[in-house]
This record gives structure tokens, sequence and C-alpha cells, in this order.
């Protein structure tokens, strides 16, 4: 499966992320559809963009064209949603039909996040019933313990917190017992660091991180955790270079004239597609 997440100003912050216009990422996408070629993939599109302040009818009318594009293809596509804990069912809904969700597959929930399994589900099928039935994956990659208590002080302690736990294995074997739930996924990579918080000096992969996954997960046979828990974990070397900067689709044509424009960032599953 894969990630795509590349859309302009995909934080809302106006510091440059994803791509630098609206164009390029029409390009990154064409691109996308390119180099897959015959191979049929799963594709969640751009964790957080239709949940985020700065939606608007630019982004979505961007998003739409995405999934269309990527759907026209032969792929999977599971446009995202957000988490139980951000927007109500009947706003993200509107969002989601605004943003192209009736090309896709269905779409996704709780992507790098932490709520339980069992609050995305309930969210999820009620947002599905309002969508005519669009089946969804949710995201256990780190939900194992539920998301983090508040801390009086502080607005980052879902950044990389000590409290944190693999959730349930990936499986699609979902249907029966959860109906409209088409799989439990991995999707943000277990182990990669939320950025540089936490004790953290990476966005990279951190032992540390995955240690602290392996060693509090109730998904974990005993011996596993036991493992882990005794692993001598080496020190995370630092790199403050974001996802976007790393590495991606090979570079497109210079324009003439010009620079090659960048791409997004490539992986096998979760954002950096």
């Amino acid at each position: 499966m894969l990630v795509a997440y590349y859309l302009p100003d995909r934080g809302c912050s106006l510091s440059g992320q994803g791509a630098p216009s609206p164009e390029a990422y029409r390009r990154w996408i064409d691109r996308l559809v390119g180099h897959l070629g015959s191979t049929r993939a799963a594709i969640v599109v751009e964790p957080d963009a239709v949940a985020a302040e700065c939606f608007d009818t630019r982004r979505a009318t961007l998003l739409k064209r995405s999934v269309r594009r990527l759907a026209d293809a032969g792929q999977y596509v599971y446009l995202d949603a957000g988490h139980a804990r951000w927007r109500s069912t009947g706003e993200t809904a509107q969002r989601l039909l605004g943003a192209g969700i009736q090309y896709a597959q269905g779409f996704s929930v709780n992507v790098a996040n932490r709520q339980t399994t069992k609050q995305s589900y309930r969210w999820g099928r009620e947002l599905s019933d309002l969508l005519g039935d669009r089946e969804f994956v949710v995201d256990t990659s780190r939900n194992g313990l539920g998301p983090p208590p508040d801390e009086p002080g502080r607005d980052d302690e879902w950044c990389n917190p000590r409290r944190q736990a693999l959730g349930q294995a990936p499986t699609t074997r979902t249907t029966t017992t959860l109906p409209g739930l088409a799989a439990l996924l991995w999707i943000k990579l277990p182990g990669e660091s939320d950025g540089i918080c936490g004790g953290e000096t990476t966005y990279l992969f951190s032992p540390i991180q995955a240690r602290r996954l392996i060693v509090n997960s109730p998904f974990v046979p005993a011996q596993g955790r036991e493992l882990a828990a005794a692993a001598d974990v080496s020190p995370t070397v630092a790199d403050r270079t974001e996802p976007d900067q790393r590495g991606g689709l090979p570079p497109e044509p210079a324009p003439p004239g010009g620079k090659p424009l960048t791409s997004g960032s490539a992986a096998s599953a979760r954002h950096d597609l």
C-alpha cells in the first residue's frame, strides 16, 4: 500500500510543506500514475487534508482531481477523513463529498493518530452511513494504548509520547465481525519519529520509538516485549530534514532554462509517497 502526501501547504502553515504549487502537485500525481503503470495498490490520499483548518474549495478541487485520476487508473483509493476526535461525521461527510469520495474506494481513519480501534470504527461506521456505505480502513500502527492524556500547559503531548503502543496487527479479515471495515493497517510506519520533539532529533525511524511501541503493546506476545525491553538501542542519528526533502519519485526533467522540479517522498506505506 502507498500514501500520497504532497498536497501544497499540507500543514496549513504557509511554510512550504508539500508541492510548491497546484500545478506541481497535479504533475506529481500524474507521474505517480505513470510509475505505477499496471501495478495495483491501495493508496491513502493526503492524510489530514480534508479535516484540516485550511480546507477550502480550491483544496477540495485539487483533491477531487487526484482521487479521480488515481481511481481511473485502476488504483484502490482511500481518501483520508481524519480521526474520531477531530470533526463531526456530518461535517466530515460534506468535506469528503466535495473532495471526491464518490470516485474513491472508500476513506481512511486515524492515520498516524492514536484513537482506539473501537472508537475509530464507531466513528468510521457512522461516517460510512452518511456516504452510502463506503468502506474504510483504520490505522492501528500506534493506537494500542489509545491517545496520550492531555497535559496542562502543553499542546504537543501527541508528539513522540512515552505512552504509545502498537495496535492490532494489519489484517483484511474484518468484514465478518466489523461490517464496513475493509482492513486494519499500519499506515504510519511504526517507529518513525513525529519530529523534533519528545526527546527526538529526527523525522526518520527511531529505534527508541520502535522499542517503546513494542514494549508497551498489549498486542505483542510477552516474549517479544521482553526482548525489545532488553535490546541495546543506539541513540537516534540527528536528522532535521523533513520527509519532503528526502528522495522520492525520480525528479522531473528540468524545464527549459530552469532547475528540475522536486518531488515528494516515496515509501511503501504512510505519508511520503
